[in-house]
């Protein structure tokens, strides 16, 4: 060890002369401290491999090295009734929660449902539906292809056509349940007929802007007809239409 090096240890603690031939003592490293090991003060010191385990920290000052053992978690002692009183805490709190807290808000939700549901019967209820549909007149070929299928205001068909002339037509019941007046908004055919269309369809019996009055029911009428202006050959031609009769409240 160099003088610079005995220099630089002299300064760094407190200014204690430094002997090499007698153990190391300074006012800030008590020799009772357990928690740190001196391990060498040699120029090249061995380094143990065991200084360098997760539990301990290694620091090192010029040519001294030591560890600063740290506290592991399987050190901590807990007693058990520290242990229980812990648990005790814990448990109040998550009760005095859910008295203040959790309770009040399920009160909460269920008076907001109950709201609703009374409003809802404090302005009636609504409840309008193809209740039944049946088959009506039937010209030339015209023939079914599949059976019609209801679903609230939305009635489907599949039909074939063979030539000018040819008609097939149903007859639906549309009631209203409810107990809120209504009026026909929409009557919508899908797809729409065009011109260039072989088989045409039709609703009849009921316009926009027409009453369907609590309790109340009406039928209208769903043709298909060959479109007798179709330019191309007269043959069969099958055709899925979907229907929808759409009702509003009326005021």
């Amino acid at each position: 060890m160099d003088d610079k090096d005995r220099h630089d240890l002299d300064s760094l603690f407190n200014d204690t002369p430094f002997n090499e031939d007698q153990d190391f003592i300074s006012d800030d490293f008590s020799t009772n401290n357990e928690d740190i090991e001196v391990l060498s003060l040699n120029d090249k010191p061995k380094v143990d491999p065991e200084v360098f385990k997760t539990d301990e920290n290694v620091s090192e000052v010029g040519d001294v090295k030591f560890k600063v053992r740290l506290p592991r978690l399987k050190d901590i002692n807990i007693s058990p009734k520290r242990l229980a009183i812990f648990l005790v805490v814990v448990a109040g709190i998550l009760s005095l929660w859910y008295a203040f807290f959790a309770q009040p808000l399920a009160f909460n939700a269920k008076q907001l449902i109950s709201k609703k549901v009374k409003d809802t019967e404090s302005n009636g209820s609504w409840d309008i539906k193809f209740t039944n549909i049946v088959q009506g007149d039937v010209i030339g070929f015209a023939k079914e292809l599949s059976t019609p299928s209801l679903s609230s205001t939305k009635a489907s068909f599949y039909l074939s056509l063979s030539k000018p002339g040819d008609s097939f037509t149903y007859k639906i019941t549309i009631r209203n349940g409810g107990t809120i007046n209504a009026k026909v908004s929409d009557i919508i055919i899908i797809p729409q007929n065009t011109t260039g269309d072989a088989v045409l369809y039709h609703v009849n019996g009921v316009q926009v802007d027409d009453f369907l009055d609590a309790g109340k029911e009406t039928v209208v009428s769903v043709t298909a007809e060959y479109n007798p202006e179709h330019l191309g050959p007269a043959i069969p031609v099958a055709k899925n239409v979907t229907v929808l009769i759409n009702y509003v409240q009326r005021s």
